[in-house]
């Protein structure tokens, strides 16, 4: 049994870059099939609310949602049991206020690196942010 499979409910916050593979990957590969929730925070603007922006994340909302259904299908397929959710918000306020509600007990992201010229820019990152903010643990890949 490897180290990842004492985790019973994953949380994989994506965000449908060719960047998130490895990650995808990983998880598809572990022995034991976890529950797994595909999260994508739609990153809003803080402006006034108007319909033209409602319109505009409505857009971008059953954007995600489609995209998602294609990751989540990959994991079925595996034979994972997975729910899909797309929010839209601040990215890591969402991901660590549904983490807690839904009471995972790992979330596994990755991270971009840090660009050693300017190393606290990686204060931030939105991994670092939730690693430091998440009540759970957080598996960064880089």
């Amino acid at each position: 049994m490897s180290s990842l499979d004492q985790f019973r409910h994953l949380l994989v916050p994506v965000d449908f870059s060719e960047e998130d593979e490895p990650l995808l990957r990983l998880v598809l590969g572990l022995v034991e099939r976890p529950r797994v929730t595909l999260l994508h925070v739609v990153e809003a603007i803080e402006a006034e609310a108007d319909d033209d922006l409602d319109e505009f994340y409505g857009m971008l909302h059953a954007n995600a949602e489609r995209k998602i259904d294609e990751l989540g299908a990959r994991f079925r397929t595996a034979g994972f049991e997975v729910v899909e959710e797309v929010r839209v918000g601040r990215r890591a306020g969402e991901i660590i206020r549904f983490s807690a509600a839904v009471e995972c007990d790992l979330i596994v992201m990755r991270s971009r690196g840090v660009d050693l010229a300017r190393p606290e820019e990686a204060f931030r990152a939105l991994a670092h942010q939730v690693m430091a903010l998440c009540p759970c643990p957080v598996l960064v890949l880089k």
